[in-house]
Order: C-alpha cells, then structure tokens, then sequence
C-alpha cells in the first residue's frame, strides 16, 4: 500500500514539473540584446533604427529609448546622431520597452 501511495505521489509532482510552464527569472529579462542598423528618426530620448529580422526575413523600425544610464560611445550625445547614420546599441528589454544600454554611432566613411 505504501509503495503504491509513493509511486503515485511521485506521478504526480513529475507530471506538474511537466506541465508546469517554465519560470522567467529577473535575472533573464535583464539579460543584454545586441542589434545594429541605420537610424530612421531621433527626437527626445528616443531612437528609431531600421534593423534586420530574421523572422521575417526582412527590414523593419524599431524604437529604443534613451535612459539617464545610457552610454554614449564614439559620440557625445543623442543630439549628435543623425538620420541616415549607423549604430550599433545594446540594450535589455524592460516592462515591454527596449531601454539602451549603450549606443555606438560607426564613424562615416569620406
């Protein structure tokens, strides 16, 4: 009887471990993404950047914002990046928002 108890017991809490969906933790959304691409429009502590998808195999816009931690790297300040200009940011994703980490603007060719 006690064996048979045991190994039901023991079905079930495999079978929640199971099905059970797997916990995000903090740590894993804090996690950095790194992407690059041409700068669309900036105006106030935003930048939009036309990017790369894979998933679709194509070209889309995407926004990032600017955060009082952001870094500016080969550049001063958001006001010196242009329209037309390449970046590359690296930034975490934040209640659903993508927050720059750090902002690197490659220098243009002459």
């Amino acid at each position: 009887m006690r064996k048979s108890l045991f190994l039901l017991i023991m079905s079930v809490v495999l079978l929640m471990a199971l099905i059970s969906p797997p916990a995000i933790s903090e740590d894993e959304e804090n996690l950095a993404n790194y992407t690059d691409g041409t700068v669309v429009s900036v105006s106030d502590g935003i930048v939009t950047i036309s990017e790369y998808d894979f998933d679709v195999d194509g070209e889309k816009n995407v926004v990032y914002e600017i955060t009082t931690e952001s870094e500016f790297e080969n550049v001063d300040s958001l006001g010196n990046i242009q329209e037309g200009s390449e970046v590359s940011i690296e930034y975490v994703v934040k209640d659903g928002k993508n927050k720059i980490v750090s902002i690197y603007l490659y220098e243009e060719e002459e």
